[in-house]
This record gives structure tokens, sequence and C-alpha cells, in this order.
């Protein structure tokens, strides 16, 4: 039987300013955004996300996604006060829990067996059906964070699962 090991928590590596801009990439805003809120220059924010993914390495945190899947414990949701949830098929919520784990495209058509193109068509689907604009930046995250409050994808959890 193997034995389960518990790892560290990731936040105790974070500095404050790396939380803080990891909180504001979080609820959807760019690095520009993140920049003018903080009062920083742009290179001050991107230096942050590349220390962020430097000190996060062994645990696969590439990318943006990956990081609010990670330290998704201090980042909370607000509940849906929506009218109706949608509808979504078996595939859309395959595809939907495979996003939730901060995997690219490529990856989720892969890890489903998938070809790219159907798994595009059907985020594409998803994101008309939480009524995600299509120029909304950062899409994934914020599709990420709406479909956790409908309840469609379980509340990510504290680590990664890589």
């Amino acid at each position: 039987m193997a034995e389960i090991l518990l790892q560290e928590n990731p936040l105790a590596r974070l500095s404050k300013s790396e939380m803080r801009v990891l909180r504001l990439i979080a609820i959807g805003k760019q690095t520009d955004e993140v920049a003018k809120i903080l009062f920083v220059g742009i290179r001050a924010v991107q230096f942050n996300l590349a220390s962020i993914y430097r000190k996060n390495r062994e645990a696969g945190i590439n990318n943006r996604v990956k990081a609010v899947v990670a330290y998704q414990c201090d980042l909370k949701c607000e509940p849906y006060e929506g009218k109706q949830i949608p509808q979504l098929n078996k595939r859309q919520l395959e595809i939907l829990g495979l996003l939730a784990t901060g995997l690219s495209n490529k990856e989720i058509a892969k890890a489903l067996a998938y070809d790219k193109m159907t798994v595009d068509n059907c985020l594409y689907v998803i994101y008309r059906r939480l009524n995600i604009d299509q120029d909304v930046k950062n899409k994934r995250i914020h599709t990420l964070r709406i479909a956790t409050s409908m309840g469609l994808v379980p509340p990510l959890s504290k680590f990664s699962q890589s």
C-alpha cells in the first residue's frame, strides 16, 4: 500500500507582493491592469509571476491557470446568483474538470483521446453557455470562477494534482 505524502503548503513560499498579483490575476485582471491597481510597473508584475512559476517549478506550475488552481484555497469565488445553471453534456463536463486542473487544450485532448479541435469547440460552447464574452481576457480563469460558483466543478483544491 502506497503511503500518502503531505505536500508543504505552497502559500508559505510566496511573498506579499506575489500573493497580491496572484489574487488580481485570479479575478481576471491582465498584467497592465494589475500594474495600475498596485501602482507598479508592468515589469514588476511580470517579475512576480515569473517568481511564482520559478518557486513552484517542481509542482508543474508554469502558467496563470495552474497558479490560480494551486493557490485556490486563498482565492474565494462569489456564489452564483443567476436564475438558471446551464446544462452541459458529459464531454463538456469532462473538459471543464480537466480545465480546472490547469491543463492546456492540447493536454486535455491528449488526456481524453479527443482531437484538439473537439476540445476547442467544446470550450467555445462552454464559454457561450456560461455567458462569457469572447472578448474577455483570461477566459479560462473567468470560466473556472463561474463554473465553481455554479457548482459545475468542485471547489478547486488547495494543491495542484501534478
